[in-house]
């Protein structure tokens, strides 16, 4: 399997909810230095991880620990507008809004949580409508690109170098699938996580760890 880089950045002073008009709510930045970090190293399941992402605090936990998805600085995206200069309709259809959309992200990780129910299924296959949202995004977004990288003093090896963490979180998801592995999601903390012959884990299994499974049931008496 190619190795996945990510050169990215995470703010010190960590992120925030904010109102983002009519868009809902987006992650932004709390304003502190931005220090280097890969995220992807050490940690080949990012994309489980954000498969478990169902609400906004659930995703601002995940940019806490790794940062933002798309753009590590942080961006603002200007008011957009409507109509013709030449009627006097031309007006702002909105104010913009900073940082990133939390509803882009939950979808995104919906969408994720499709493709490995369609795995476990063998259906190797998601709704329609998910499947054009799914090439939309895709077909937006350069995930990233493959170059050769020096190995030992001789060798060389392929690396994909991701060109954000949500692209690290595509290539990670496309090549976990298709190998016959299963994805259950976890109990306690709602992290889905690989099961099946090579994981160590039984098809059956109900917990992403042994730790989650006592405290669920410590939690609930069990």
């Amino acid at each position: 399997m190619i190795p996945i880089h990510l050169k990215w950045q995470r703010d010190v002073a960590g992120y925030r909810v904010a109102p983002a008009g009519q868009h809902g709510e987006s992650i932004v930045r709390n304003g502190g230095d931005l220090v280097p970090c890969d995220p992807t190293t050490g940690n080949d399941m990012l994309y489980a991880e954000f498969a478990g992402l169902k609400t906004g605090q659930q995703l601002l936990k995940f940019v806490n620990r790794h940062g933002l998805l798309n753009n590590a600085a942080g961006h603002s995206i200007g008011q957009t507008y409507d109509g013709n200069f030449g009627d006097g309709s031309f007006r702002p259809k909105d104010d913009g809004y900073d940082g990133e959309l939390v509803r882009d992200h939950l979808e995104a990780a919906r969408l994720i949580r499709q493709v490995l129910k369609a795995e476990n299924s063998g259906k190797k296959s998601i709704p329609i409508e998910d499947c054009r949202t799914l090439a939309g995004i895709l077909d937006d977004d350069e995930v990233g690109h493959i170059r050769l990288a020096p190995r030992g003093k001789r060798g060389f090896q392929f690396i994909f170098e991701a060109s954000s963490l949500l692209g690290a979180i595509w290539i990670q998801l496309a090549q976990r699938t298709g190998g016959g592995i299963k994805w259950g999601e976890c109990r306690y903390c709602g992290s889905w996580f690989e099961m099946g012959p090579g994981t160590g884990k039984r098809t059956d299994s109900e917990f992403c760890k042994t730790s989650h499974r006592v405290a669920f049931h410590r939690k609930h008496g069990g």
